[in-house]
């Protein structure tokens, strides 16, 4: 067993995971004496999820046998379209605009003290960095692999050395763009113990996809294990009231902490 367990480490395996029974293998007995176990797995290389994207480990109950049966598919999830909500990139921070872009949009708000105003200021605040980082950063690994094709054909064109500049100028704009493109995908990956700078972008990549992948919602399933759209019966469920007694008696025992004054003070 030792001796599997190494074969995986160096050829780098991975578990694909599964959907469905936790478990693949049952002794079929009955009460204390049940024992499932989950024995089968499918391993692979980060090469073939690169290759064979949105596949997946579908666990399949066999009346016939004590053993599920693994059935690999591409099950992609159709999603509608939805736009993007705003995040804060960390490479931003390497320009000195960025923080001229939030001064200058809290400076146009009206009242901070105020929460439509603040709400406005951040909405403001987002739209401003959101039109800059389409302007100055753009499509990262389009634009690396664009400069490497203007870098490829300076250095095959310069016999003489007339193009030095522009190739040391090119070669320090892609070094300056796998930074960010990194420390994007360093965020995405959520890994905040490993260093930059060390060509991880590999590394943050498959780690921002596996957590796409695995907090993907394929289904909802209810309590009986049936898979059915269940999310408008659970928050119906959630929020309707199951008409307690005694609520003022339980809300005359806490002791309040808003007086008259400030509480008039509060809602002018």
């Amino acid at each position: 067993m030792d001796d599997f367990r190494e074969a995986i480490d160096y050829c780098r395996f991975m578990d694909l995971g599964f959907c469905g029974p936790e478990f693949t293998w049952c002794n079929m007995q009955e009460g204390r004496q049940r024992m499932y176990l989950r024995l089968d797995r499918a391993l692979v290389t980060q090469e073939w999820i690169d290759h064979y994207k949105n596949m997946r480990v579908h666990h399949l109950v066999e009346s016939a046998s004590d053993l599920c049966v693994l059935l690999i598919i591409d099950s992609i999830v159709p999603q509608s379209p939805r736009k993007r909500r705003f995040q804060f990139e960390a490479m931003w921070m390497r320009r000195d605009e960025c923080g001229d872009i939030i001064k200058a949009a809290w400076n146009d708000s009206v009242n901070l003290y105020n929460p439509n105003d603040m709400v406005a200021g951040l909405k403001q605040c987002a739209d401003d960095l959101s039109r800059w980082n389409r302007l100055v950063f753009g499509h990262i690994p389009r634009q690396i692999q664009n400069k490497r094709k203007a870098l490829n054909k300076f250095v095959l064109r310069d016999h003489d050395g007339s193009n030095g500049r522009e190739i040391n100028k090119l070669r320090k704009e892609i070094n300056e763009l796998l930074d960010c493109e990194e420390i994007m995908w360093q965020q995405r990956s959520k890994v905040q113990w490993m260093g930059l700078r060390d060509h991880n972008t590999k590394y943050f990549h498959t780690k921002a996809s596996g957590r796409k992948k695995k907090n993907t919602i394929t289904g909802l399933m209810d309590e009986r294990g049936n898979w059915i759209e269940v999310a408008v019966s659970y928050f119906e469920k959630l929020y309707t009231t199951s008409n307690p007694d005694k609520i003022l008696e339980v809300v005359e025992a806490i002791d309040p902490q808003v007086s008259a004054e400030m509480n008039q003070s509060l809602i002018k």
